[in-house]
């Protein structure tokens, strides 16, 4: 068992079905901007277009599953 994003681009390999809901583990990924950063406004800019709701259909794509509500 793998995680879609690392095994769907893999040549040879074919996705046949996830797990049932109910043995799902999801990877969580967050993100933070340091108090003392030097690119607070570039790490802000990054985070938005992270969790943009305009990237999701890309991110699923990619085999990312983006949280529902995210903002």
């Amino acid at each position: 068992m793998y995680l879609v994003s690392e095994v769907q681009s893999m040549r040879g390999v074919t996705i046949v079905g996830l797990l049932p809901a109910q043995l799902q583990n999801y990877v969580v990924y967050d993100s933070a901007v340091a108090v003392n950063s030097n690119a607070a406004e570039a790490a802000l800019a990054f985070q938005k277009f992270l969790s943009d709701p305009a990237n999701h259909a890309n991110w699923k794509a990619a085999g990312f599953e983006p949280l529902s509500g995210a903002k």
